[in-house]
């Protein structure tokens, strides 16, 4: 994997996290927002560290993962 495929991977990881989503991570695990947020950049290289993993937690939990699916669906089915 490219360092822009995982710029564009850690950028879709973070945008599919809710408002306060990070603060809410850092919290939990006794860590800074900037920690969690370098920690998310990380997350194809170091997919165990446990911001990542609270992340895809909250992502799974909020059905972010489904609806994305869905809004690319949308977006590419061809016009009728």
């Amino acid at each position: 994997m490219d360092a822009k495929n995982v710029e564009d991977l850690s950028k879709r990881l973070d945008s599919l996290l809710p408002h306060g989503a990070k603060r809410r991570i850092a919290n939990q695990i006794g860590r800074s927002e900037q920690s969690v947020g370098r920690a998310l950049k990380r997350a194809v290289e170091k997919p165990g560290h446990p911001a990542v993993i609270a992340a895809v937690k909250i992502i799974e939990d909020s059905g972010a993962v489904a609806a994305s699916l869905i809004l690319a669906g949308l977006t590419t089915a061809p016009a009728q």
